[in-house]
């Protein structure tokens, strides 16, 4: 904050015209009270909303008994425009407010445009959307199909950034919390703290600073994910030494994959304590995306080198005749070489299987992670889409290797049968298992 020395010395020559203004501040919330006699000289000071003193943006409100500040809505903002190409005959204020229309919300003009001082430049007033780019050129069509360039100029933009956006969670007199999205879906949650002088505040401190913790584990922000319930496991928690492992990946863990309601929560955890983190320092959770489940696995890594794995036996494979056009292009072939040689390449919709299930794969997790950061209609449609082509090409690369395999794995698979579990017992599979996935 500027020195009061400095506010006191720009206010007065900005608001007072001549007078000297109370001006009172309090560095304990950085807020200042001025009293402006003038009511015309107030009322523009309340319009215009956004004030600088040197390099420090202010925002005004009016003052009210409770002594609460509202927080200003910076997606939109008064801005003044310099229209330079605009013609004389739309000079008028109809003319005027369908030009500024094409920037903002059009707001008002000033003497130097009515009395038409510069016949190549007028200024307007208009509320513009800071979420949008700020247009340089606007083009104004007439009945006749003439279009007419107009240059727009701004004397004063807000210092902006196009690859963040900030949301404020929470807010209180020593905290601000505010969530951070970087272009396209990273985000991160910032708290800042100013600590007030006596210990009785400071409490307040630490309690608002309990109640953000995970302040948000449900994709709908009314519901409350610190309830009652949350501060018994936290609890619970807390007296048997557990805490998260460090983890990255996906916050939300579960969705209902319902595209008409969508809804995601964090529901799993990976928890570990001190002995833990003493052994294996190093280690980490990887959140990924669900595939078929409606839970996110959880890998955990233990920071350990893995063996280098062997190759797997090759065998002749029928897969194809799951194809819809195998039979139509045996029978042709059959018609028209009889027993010669047929290469049935063209039937490329299975042509390298593994490949296509892992890029099919790999596309249905991306979707995923994007319907679990924004859980909307469209991205929960198209998760379900992705899901149905990966189910069926992957029904095809088990015939593949149900053809290929020279064990029994395919016939028993991974679905928790006897078979499976003695195969994980295998002393070979205990020596190289070197990470854990976690999954419902």
């Amino acid at each position: 904050m500027p020195s009061y020395q400095a506010i006191q010395s720009v206010l007065n020559f900005m608001w007072g015209k001549g007078q000297k203004l109370d001006i009172r501040t309090n560095k304990q919330d950085r807020t200042i009270m001025v009293r402006i006699p003038n009511e015309y000289i107030r009322r523009k000071v309340l319009e215009k909303r956004i004030w600088y003193i040197g390099t420090a943006m202010f925002q005004v409100t009016p003052w009210s008994s409770s002594g609460s500040v509202s927080v200003v809505d910076m997606g939109s903002i008064p801005l003044w425009a310099h229209l330079t190409g605009l013609p004389l005959d739309l000079r008028t204020l109809e003319g005027l407010s369908f030009a500024a229309g094409l920037i903002g919300e059009p707001k008002e003009t000033d003497e130097f445009t009515k009395n038409i001082a510069d016949i190549d430049m007028a200024h307007v007033k208009i509320e513009a959307d800071l979420t949008k780019p700020l247009p340089s050129l606007i083009e104004l069509r007439r009945t006749t199909g003439e279009i007419i360039p107009v240059h727009v100029d701004y004397p004063w933009i807000p210092p902006a950034c196009s690859f963040f956006t900030v949301n404020i969670l929470h807010q209180s007199r020593q905290s601000i919390t505010c969530e951070i999205t970087i272009a396209p879906l990273q985000r991160f949650v910032l708290t800042a703290c100013y600590a007030a002088n006596t210990n009785e505040e400071r409490s307040d401190l630490w309690v608002d600073l309990i109640n953000i913790l995970h302040f948000s584990e449900h994709s709908l922000p009314v519901v409350n994910s610190f309830d009652a319930q949350m501060t018994v496991f936290r609890d619970t928690l807390t007296h048997l030494s557990l805490f998260d492992l460090r983890f990255s990946g996906l916050f939300f863990s579960w969705s209902n994959k319902n595209p008409t309601a969508p809804i995601a929560k964090k529901l799993d955890r990976i928890l570990t304590n001190h002995s833990w983190i003493a052994t294996f320092p190093h280690s980490q959770a990887f959140f990924l995306a669900p595939d078929i489940s409606d839970h996110s696995p959880a890998v955990v890594d233990l920071a350990v080198s893995l063996p280098t794995a062997g190759t797997k036996p090759f065998k002749f494979l029928n897969y194809l005749t799951k194809h819809p056009l195998f039979y139509q292009s045996v029978l042709q072939a059959w018609n028209q070489f009889g027993s010669m040689a047929w290469n049935l390449s063209h039937l490329c919709n299975f042509s390298n299987i593994q490949k296509r299930v892992r890029e099919t794969n790999m596309l249905l997790q991306d979707v995923q992670v994007q319907a679990l950061s924004q859980p909307t209609q469209e991205n929960f449609l198209r998760v379900k889409e992705l899901e149905e082509k990966w189910n069926f090409l992957r029904s095809i690369e088990e015939s593949y290797f149900r053809q290929r395999s020279r064990i029994n794995w395919l016939r028993e698979g991974d679905f928790n049968t006897t078979f499976f579990h003695r195969l994980m017992q295998n002393p070979v599979f205990c020596s190289s298992l070197l990470q854990i996935w976690i999954a419902p």
